[in-house]
């Protein structure tokens, strides 16, 4: 018996919407898909997909009464078109020959959900398809809130990115505006356990390899909890292959973290990569992070220009300078770099490398090793403007935001 109906187009039921069925109505456009058995192979694991064959030449009225449809790359000028007529009706699948970081950022622009790769095979399909599945919310949670996703985005190695954004994390969990988690997607060296002091811990590739075990209701729980309050999802124990990762599987991490945690910060590796672009296209926040020096200031000006290059420059950037020494200043005023970049940081953060190196070894906040010190002062400012966009207000007496 055939798994998709041979029918000219899909008829929708218009006694029907979408998501209100047992099943999840899935379109299979002429030409995205080879060969009928591939989607046998697919039903067999998800039995509640039920595969409609839509003609090429299909409308957005007949895409948008299914909950998915998979789209050829091959429509050319029609492509577009059903993505920007869809866009937010219909989780749009589109299978492509050519997954390069511009032509996937343009087709996510347009309003597709997930890029496949050409030819479609059996496990990417039943990969994202299971995201969807998982994602798609029954209609009375549909208005629930969801919380903020920063990434933490690095200018270089080594410039203190990762510190700051666990002790931005604890200090957010330990005023205790909502559950707060630090996840690393630096799944090669990765180090937001240990800074933590959180020893082995849930990773995100144990969330994609077995996420039965790991619904929203148990997310939170299922993570190490640091003395702040706040949950880690730490790196991989060895060393991960960067494609091991995929656009699918950051989708699902992040928005299972979204629906969990009233604030989630990332913790991305210093190269891109087609998923960690999706993770910054999913965040709500970007915080780049880097040293003052004309190698990293050239570096965080590519960063910039890469941010604009692929349509990211719409997302609030905060701008932070950490680590500065006197000698540094000395060689390179503030205002020098600023110039060179354009505009000017949000925060710079003096060099306080004994009370931080304290901070790691330990596993604690900065103001368990000294209440009242300039650092830490700058990482409650870093915490607002990471929320909120905007600085926190010093206390009397406190410190300036720009110390030069």
């Amino acid at each position: 018996m055939s798994v998709i109906e041979k029918a000219e187009s899909y008829v929708p039921d218009t006694t029907t919407q979408p998501g209100e069925t047992d099943h999840y109505e899935v379109g299979v456009v002429d030409g995205a898909v080879s060969a009928e058995s591939l989607l046998a192979l697919v039903k067999a694991h998800l039995p509640t997909i039920r595969f409609h064959a839509v003609a090429r030449d299909a409308g957005p009225t007949v895409l948008t009464a299914l909950d998915a449809v998979i789209l050829p790359g091959d429509l050319g000028a029609r492509l577009d078109e059903l993505l920007k007529g869809t866009a937010g009706a219909v989780k749009t699948l589109v299978v492509l020959e050519d997954t390069s970081i511009s032509a996937s950022r343009r087709l996510f622009s347009l309003g597709a959900t997930d890029i496949l790769p050409a030819p479609l095979t059996e496990s990417s399909l039943i990969l994202s398809l299971e995201r969807l599945i998982r994602a798609a919310p029954p209609a009375a949670s549909k208005s629930r809130s969801e919380g903020s996703v920063v990434a933490m985005l690095k200018a270089g190695g080594g410039v203190g990115a990762t510190f700051l954004a666990t002790q931005t994390a604890a200090h957010l969990a330990r005023r205790n505006e909502g559950l707060v988690c630090m996840a690393d997607l630096d799944i090669q060296f990765g180090t937001v356990a240990e800074y933590l002091d959180g020893g082995q811990s849930v990773t995100a590739t144990d969330v994609i390899a077995n996420p039965a075990a790991f619904s929203d209701t148990t997310l939170a729980t299922a993570l190490l909890e640091h003395a702040s309050g706040c949950r880690i999802m730490g790196a991989p124990k060895d060393v991960a292959p960067l494609e091991s990762l995929t656009i699918s599987h950051v989708e699902t991490v992040i928005s299972s973290l979204r629906r969990t945690f009233a604030t989630t910060l990332v913790d991305l590796p210093s190269v891109w990569t087609q998923w960690s672009y999706r993770a910054l296209q999913m965040s709500d926040r970007i915080v780049l992070v880097t040293n003052l020096s004309v190698p990293h200031i050239q570096i965080i000006k590519r960063q910039m220009r890469l941010l604009t290059a692929q349509k990211l420059d719409d997302k609030p950037l905060v701008l932070v300078l950490n680590a500065v020494t006197a000698d540094q200043l000395s060689a390179l005023p503030v205002k020098v770099a600023e110039k060179a970049i354009g505009r000017s940081f949000d925060l710079v953060i003096a060099d306080d490398a004994r009370t931080a190196n304290l901070a790691v070894n330990q596993g604690v906040e900065i103001q368990d090793i000294k209440r009242g010190t300039k650092i830490a002062g700058s990482i409650a400012q870093l915490a607002s403007l990471a929320v909120s966009g905007t600085p926190a207000t010093a206390a009397s007496g406190g410190f300036n935001l720009k110390f030069w």
